[in-house]
């Protein structure tokens, strides 16, 4: 059904896309750019990509080098609305495509994601490839259901950043039905379909969430050859960006990533 999901740009406006009717304009110069769109994770907002001084959190670095922002508030998070239905990852990516397709028509942009932003990313890039230009992100397997779940629900991490410290973002439906999505997340059967150049960052504390790096090696073992990237972060945890340095490293990496890649076509 339809909802309002709320977005924020780096065109200083915010507005909402209403069951497909697009409410803002941008200006041609701001199309000219290159495209980067952030996904928070469940139980966050994109308050999380804005912490800290513009010098050091993910947006103010983007928007520093040039790139067009884009930050989506999932559906029942953040300012968005809480549609009934599931709200399984699949889900999520089509609402991501949807706000991509109406704000950049016919535009390629980068995606990039955390935890199961990342998901949601993932799931973007490949049931929409035609709206996604490159893949980063950090927290998420492509089969999430092989995550030791005790280890994620139980670790402190996720109790102090989500239950204490971000769910007043996050309506409790939401985050119970969006759990529940990433829960059942599988696309290992359609990574050999993959086309779009795919950069995994690992945190070394992720593997106390049940994200190892082994399994992300499979991972990018099963798709097409040379799509996929790892690359691992010591002395970090899942929430890397909010960790000092943390989100100038992952930004410094995704711009590596993207000018060395001759599969990318990328101007800044």
């Amino acid at each position: 059904g339809f909802f309002n999901m709320y977005y924020e740009t780096t065109d200083r406006y915010a507005a909402k896309i209403i069951g497909g009717s697009f409410c803002a304009d941008t200006d041609q110069q701001e199309k000219k750019k290159e495209h980067i769109v952030l996904v928070h994770g469940t139980a966050c907002t994109s308050l999380y990509y804005q912490r800290g001084s513009p010098e050091h959190n993910f947006l103010g670095l983007f928007h520093s080098r040039g790139f067009h922002v884009t930050m989506v508030h999932l559906r029942g998070h953040g300012k968005s609305g809480i549609p009934d239905g599931e709200y399984s990852i699949e889900t999520l990516a089509h609402d991501v495509a949807h706000v991509i397709k109406t704000l950049h028509p016919n535009v390629k942009v980068h995606l990039n994601g955390l935890s199961a932003g990342f998901g949601t990313a993932m799931a973007t890039a490949i049931l929409y490839p035609e709206v996604c230009k490159s893949l980063s992100g950090s927290g998420f397997l492509f089969d999430r259901t092989r995550c030791d779940i005790a280890a994620y629900i139980f670790s402190r991490s996720f109790v102090i950043r989500a239950l204490w410290e971000e769910m007043k973002y996050t309506k409790l439906k939401a985050f119970i039905a969006t759990s529940q999505g990433w829960l059942k997340f599988n696309l290992t059967e359609r990574l050999d379909e993959y086309s779009v150049p795919t950069l995994i960052m690992h945190p070394e504390y992720d593997e106390d969430l049940g994200h190892t790096k082994k399994m992300h090696e499979k991972e990018i073992g099963m798709m097409p050859k040379g799509i996929g990237e790892l690359v691992h972060f010591q002395g970090y945890s899942h929430c890397m960006h909010l960790e000092p340095g943390g989100s100038k490293l992952m930004f410094d990496t995704i711009i590596d990533f993207l000018q060395r890649r001759e599969d990318i076509e990328f101007s800044l």
